[in-house]
């Protein structure tokens, strides 16, 4: 994924985030404080896991990856197809999908680049 095209992937991420806010959000005449502080928390939230999400996404899903090596025994690993794995951070968990291999020898799988 090209700069650029994890930018407009942010953009329209966060333009829905902001959309999802504003429709939540009460009438002026009867926000209150509280109401406003708890729409910027699960905005800046949802932001937050919507571009860690992104950032994983995008540095993990390079399908030319060749040539994985097991750590255990040194075989090269046969790719098995694309997996989906949870991520938990500090932001919070997102869900990315990712090529996975298999080291026949070993019998484990790896998710590169590590």
């Amino acid at each position: 994924m090209t700069s650029e095209e994890l930018k407009r992937e942010l953009m329209a991420k966060a333009e829905a985030a902001i959309d999802e806010m504003l429709a939540k959000k009460p009438a002026n005449n009867k926000i209150t404080l509280r109401d406003i502080e708890g729409l910027a928390i699960q905005t800046g939230q949802r932001l937050e896991a919507e571009v860690l999400g992104s950032l994983l996404k995008s540095s993990g899903t390079d399908s030319r990856v060749n040539g994985i090596v097991c750590a255990s025994c040194g075989k090269t690993m046969q790719r098995k197809g694309w997996r989906k794995r949870r991520v938990i951070s500090e932001a919070g968990e997102s869900e990315i999908e990712r090529p996975y291999y298999y080291c026949e020898q070993c019998k484990t799988g790896a998710f590169p680049p590590g």
